[in-house]
């Protein structure tokens, strides 16, 4: 990531997604090309479930900086900031590049009181308040998954979600890897952007 381009991570906000929800849907799905407009240093309420499908280049979730390349899934917790930087030559445009699933963790875990399974969830939910990376077979699942949302439609789709979270719960601790920001660095740049950061 050229240094300049870092640099604005310290200068500016993270803007706010206002994610409007879908008609008949619990959570949203969607797919966009490289670049794209909300492609952007961002923030939301809700958690996200991303899929790279193709491309490389540098993920930034809080503070944390690392590397993504085609098959890179994450789940990133409420208002932590995130944007993946792709790598591109002068004029490339990447068709497709991005799967987006977000979805509101607090209206699902509070069904719990009607569905107590889904208190298995909060561990996971916990974690993803720092950004969580997944690898190997985990991430093989949890892409298959999330293709097979996007043209499924009514029960079927709540299913493939619940086995994608599933999944996402159950992946082995070598298969996954917590981000975790320094707290210190993590409040201040919260301070300047405005936005609450996990440090628990």
């Amino acid at each position: 990531m050229p240094d300049s381009r870092a640099a604005l991570f310290e200068q500016r906000p993270a803007e706010l997604e206002v994610i409007l929800p879908q008609p008949d849907h619990c959570f949203r799905w969607y797919e966009h090309d490289y670049p794209y407009s909300l492609a952007r240093w961002n923030h939301h309420p809700e958690f996200e479930i991303h899929l790279i499908r193709q491309g490389s280049g540098k993920l930034v979730a809080g503070d944390y900086i690392g590397e993504f390349g085609a098959g890179h899934v994450a789940l990133i917790g409420p208002d932590l900031p995130h944007d993946w930087i792709g790598d591109l030559a002068p004029g490339e445009h990447l068709a497709g590049r991005d799967v987006v699933l977000q979805f509101d963790g607090a209206a699902l875990l509070a069904l719990r009181e009607t569905l107590p399974e889904l208190g298995d969830l909060q561990r996971l939910f916990e974690q993803a308040r720092r950004g969580l990376e997944f690898t190997g077979e985990t991430a093989m699942q949890a892409a298959q998954l999330l293709e097979q949302i996007g043209p499924a439609q009514g029960l079927e789709r709540l299913i493939l979600f619940l086995q994608l979270v599933n999944t996402l719960m159950r992946g082995s601790s070598a298969g996954q890897r917590l981000v975790r920001p320094d707290p210190g660095c993590a409040q201040f740049r919260a301070d300047q952007q405005g936005v609450r950061l996990s440090t628990d």
